[in-house]
């Protein structure tokens, strides 16, 4: 009987401790792997989300080069550069080929005029307001004023040397613009009216080059062939891995 009830003993005070320090290196490390999976997942998946933006913003930047200046007298391409700023670019074609006269002249701030017929144009759609020059502005707002026809108020004033008066032709023109807000890293395509964005984004530049390989960034409307280069970041504990595209595109409505 002794025999008998030394065997069915308890475990001791060390036997437990060994079987608690035990455990707790067991799942130590299992909170560990797991830990460190999360964040490889989370990490692959930040790195595929921004690949799936870098990819969409190619083949919005591709298809809208490939239009530019379609319609035009011009290559349509407006460049606007800022040292240690992301670039802006906007691209211009005249698929609709809509087209009317001014009706009465520039207001006095140089912003407004008055237009004959612009039924179905909507604030965000581009014109070319002068036959004898490339002068393209965009249109912030446009209303039908009763026998006066449709008063146009501009995104930008006409320079003091441009004179627009009654009977001079006016086209509008389909108009894409990219620009990148750097502090939020977010990228921006406005297709007219529409507003596109793009997280993740913090880079955009364009070089454009004529035909003979010459950057012509002050002299935009002789480009025949853009470079375009976008990027962004993923930050990783204390490291950031930049994902970036580059392509080039060939004018093909330069005229």
């Amino acid at each position: 009987m002794k025999n008998r009830h030394m065997n069915l003993r308890g475990i001791t005070v060390i036997e437990l401790l060994v079987a608690i320090v035990i455990a707790a290196v067991v799942t130590s490390g299992a909170l560990y792997a797991y830990r460190n999976f999360t964040q490889q997942q989370h990490k692959q998946k930040a790195r595929a989300e921004l690949e799936t933006q870098l990819q969409r913003i190619r083949l919005f930047v591709e298809k809208d080069l490939r239009m530019a200046g379609y319609g035009l007298s011009g290559n349509g391409l407006l460049l606007s550069k800022e040292t240690g700023s992301p670039d802006m670019l906007t691209i211009l074609s005249n698929q609709s080929a809509t087209e009317t006269q001014v009706n009465s002249g520039l207001s006095e701030n140089r912003l407004s005029f008055d237009l004959w017929q612009a039924e179905g144009i909507e604030a965000g759609t581009w014109m070319q307001i002068d036959g004898s020059e490339i002068l393209y502005r965009r249109i912030e707002s446009i209303t039908f004023i009763e026998d006066e026809g449709y008063r146009v108020v501009l995104n930008e004033a006409i320079p003091e040397n441009v004179a627009i008066i009654a009977g001079d032709q006016v086209k509008f023109y389909d108009g894409v613009k990219y620009w990148v807000n750097a502090e939020s890293a977010v990228m921006y395509r406005q297709d007219n009216t529409l507003t596109q964005t793009f997280e993740g984004i913090e880079n955009f530049g364009v070089v454009p080059w004529d035909a003979s390989g010459t950057d012509v960034s002050g002299e935009v409307g002789k480009a025949r062939t853009v470079d375009v280069s976008f990027s962004g970041d993923i930050a990783w504990k204390d490291q950031s891995f930049e994902l970036s595209e580059d392509i080039s595109v060939n004018l093909r409505n330069y005229f």
